[in-house]
Formats: C-alpha cells, sequence, structure tokens
C-alpha cells in the first residue's frame, strides 16, 4: 500500500542547528535593510513571525499575515524593499550553507521511499519563502528540481504553522484527504510530534531517544529511532488502517479549518474558466463542489449543530441534497460568492465549537436514517463529508495542471 510521508526538513533532513542559523540569518538580513536600525528590524520581523504562527484565518496566507504586521512596523512599504529583499535571498542567503551539514543517509531515504511510489511532502514550518526554503533543500542535496515533493510548505501558499494541528490537516487536505497512510517524521517534539499526533498521524520522533521523555499519548505506531530505523519501521506500517483525523475535538476542528484554506489554494491558483471544468461528464466542477459545501454547511450541517447545542435529544429528519445540483442550476452560480458564504457558515461553526465545555461534545440526538448521534459524530461525518470533496477538488487540481503531452 502507498504512504504519504511526511518530512521536516532543518534537523531532519539536513543538519541545521535552528538557534545559530536564525542568528546569523537575522543578523545578516537586518543589516542589509538600509535605513532601519538593526534591532528594531529584528524585533519587528519576530513580532511578525510570530503572527504568522498564531494565524487562524484560512483566508489569509502566512505571506499575507507577515505583511500585514512587518512592514506598517517598519514603516515601509513592501513594494519599496521587494527588490532588496528579493536580492537578500538570491545572493545573500545562500552563502549561509556553512551553518548547515547534509546527511547523505536522508537523501538515501528519500530516494528509496519515491522509489516505492510513496509520496514525500517536504513539512518544514512555513515560515519562510519559497526561495529560503529550496536553497535549504538544495544545501541538503535534495534539490526540488530533481525530487517529485508532493508539497513544499512555505508562507506563499500556507495558512497555518506549526505547532498548530491545522498545519498538518492543511497538507492533508492539499493532498486530496489520501485513504492511504499518512505519517509525520521529524526531530521536534513540540513543533512535529506532538501536533500530528494530536491530528492523529503516526509519527516517527528522530532522535527522540536523546531528548527528554514525555508522557503525552502516541499513536500505537509511532516510534522513536534514527534515520536508519525508518525504513523498517515504513514497512510496519503499510497496510496498517490509518483513520485520519483522530475522532477527538481538536483534531476534528483542525481539519474543519482546513477545508476553507485549502480551497483558498485553489482560488489563487485558478481562473474563473478553471472552476468550470468537469473533466467527465457526469462529475462536478470546482464551482459545483463549493456550490455543495456552501448548501449543506447553510442548511444541514449548522442548523444539526445548533440544535444539538442547545435543545436537548433532538430529532433530525433525513435530507438528500444528490439532487440540488441540478434544481439549483449550479454551474450558471458565482463561484466566488459560493466559496465566500461557505468560509463565513464554517466560520461561525468553528468559532461556537471552539468554545465549549468538553462534555458538550457527547450531547446527544436521534437522526431518522443514522439513529443516534452525538455533537463529536456530527462533526465527524462533517469531515469527512469535506474529505469527500476535497479528493474530487485535488484531482480536479491536478487534471487543470497536467502538462500538455
Amino acid at each position: 500500500m502507498r504512504i504519504t510521508v511526511l518530512f521536516d526538513l532543518d534537523d531532519t533532513l539536513i543538519g541545521n542547528n535552528m538557534d545559530a542559523f536564525l542568528k546569523v540569518y537575522l543578523k545578516e538580513l537586518s543589516q542589509f535593510i538600509p535605513n532601519i536600525a538593526p534591532q528594531k528590524f529584528i524585533n519587528d520581523l519576530l513580532t511578525a513571525t510570530g503572527k504568522m504562527a498564531a494565524n487562524q484565518s484560512p483566508t489569509s496566507t502566512l505571506e499575507e499575515v507577515f505583511d500585514q504586521a512587518f512592514y506598517p512596523a517598519i514603516g515601509q512599504a513592501k513594494e519599496e524593499l521587494g527588490e532588496k529583499i528579493h536580492h537578500f535571498y538570491e545572493q545573500i542567503f545562500p552563502t549561509f550553507k556553512y551553518l548547515t551539514q547534509p546527511r547523505p543517509e536522508a537523501i538515501s531515504l528519500v530516494e528509496s521511499i519515491m522509489q516505492k511510489g510513496y509520496e514525500v511532502v517536504i513539512a518544514t514550518n512555513p515560515l519562510f519563502p519559497k526561495m529560503a526554503t529550496l536553497h535549504r533543500l538544495n544545501w541538503a542535496g535534495l534539490p526540488a528540481d530533481r525530487y517529485s515533493f508532493e508539497i513544499i510548505t512555505t508562507y506563499e501558499d500556507f495558512h497555518f504553522a506549526k505547532p498548530n494541528p491545522a498545519y498538518f490537516a492543511e497538507i492533508l487536505a492539499r493532498l486530496g484527504c489520501p485513504s492511504n497512510p499518512v505519517v509525520m517524521i521529524g526531530n521536534s517534539w513540540e513543533d512535529d510530534i506532538i501536533p500530528a499526533e494530536k491530528l492523529g498521524l503516526p509519527t516517527f520522533w528522530l532522535n527522540g531517544a536523546h531528548q527528554a521523555n514525555s508522557a503525552a499519548p502516541r499513536h500505537c505506531l509511532s516510534q522513536t529511532g534514527q534515520l536508519a530505523d525508518i525504513p523498517a519501521w515504513l514497512d510496519s506500517i503499510a497496510g496498517q488502517a490509518v483513520d485520519l483525523p483522530a475522532l477527538q475535538p481538536d483534531a476534528l476542528l483542525a481539519a474543519l479549518i482546513a477545508t476553507p484554506a485549502a480551497f483558498d489554494f485553489y482560488k489563487r491558483k485558478l481562473t474563473d474558466q478553471h472552476w468550470q471544468i468537469s473533466p467527465l461528464e457526469n462529475s462536478w466542477s470546482l464551482l459545483e463542489i463549493t456550490c455543495h459545501l456552501r448548501d449543506t454547511e447553510v442548511e444541514i450541517y449548522s442548523p444539526r449543530l445548533q440544535k444539538l447545542i442547545t435543545e436537548e435529544n433532538p430529532y433530525f429528519a433525513s435530507i438528500d441534497p444528490r439532487d440540488w445540483a441540478e434544481i439549483r442550476s449550479y454551474r450558471s452560480q458565482d463561484w466566488r460568492l459560493n466559496l465566500e458564504q461557505f468560509v463565513i457558515e464554517r466560520l461561525n461553526s468553528l468559532q461556537q465549537l471552539s468554545s465549549l465545555p468538553a462534555g458538550y461534545w457527547q450531547r446527544s440526538g436521534h437522526h431518522a436514517e443514522m439513529g443516534p448521534i452525538t455533537l463529536l459524530s456530527l462533526v465527524h461525518a462533517i469531515v469527512k463529508h469535506d474529505q469527500e470533496h476535497l479528493n474530487q477538488a485535488n484531482q480536479l487540481f491536478k487534471t487543470i495542471n497536467r502538462p500538455a503531452v
């Protein structure tokens, strides 16, 4: 069975002590930008980086969050510094290679994994621009133009950062919610292991035996060890059932917010014409998927959530939305408006769910076809419904972007 492998980058695929690296990086960048006191530049950059790490908006990329915090603070427009910053990452940043150490065993590991047909994602904390991440991959001996990584997470495209479990949920959403096992490999307990475990991913804690033990529970398939131990670990996972996300409130909330983030990515990458494309006669376009998500969110899921939260043992009639696409002429609707309305409704639901006491997740009701349900099982059903259509959207995106032969 295929496995999707998420790799952290720094101190996982390449030796890079981030504390030492950041010290040099911040010093050089602050001195490279004119007319701003270096310490003020560093302080404002770190504050803006903190804003990225805390972002919970599925419609704002981390780059946008950074820009909104950083450039007003230093009193300069991004357009004024754009060429200078681009030059820094193009010419100065590559000189930091001496701070890192390649790991030949990591290169061999990635190559052997790819030879088995496994998907590989570079799941590095997306707080750097793409150019900086590509340089680090080059230093690792894993250049992106030679290795077919499914995703490389950078601040231009991603909405959430480590250690937010939504970061890992966004990766899954962008991958189309694969049904095969998905695993995370990294060296940081706080940034790589804990949030991935919260979502339900089996994890491999690299060099974890040399770090402080934690009492936090881990997936039954998770392991700790060295790079050399990973192939056997992956072999033990192949064929195992890994249902994502975990049936826990934090995991489900992360999955719920990842769906609008994935569609925001498609919004930025595709044209109006692309949203109308349906490759097969009876298949949906992205427009129709978006209309369906909006209608089911507004007319089915949000009202049911509200009733379960506010009423005692409510009854839910069965609603069949399968004919809505034709009856409501989805193909003639505005995808932007539908997406906006879906996001608003989803965020309203998330705000309400996030503030609930733990006991509310077991509040129960009765569905005409499903029988007894709880708030937890209803949210899980919403997530599974999202996954079905995220998979459709991912297949459409791949079809649209497939190179012409």
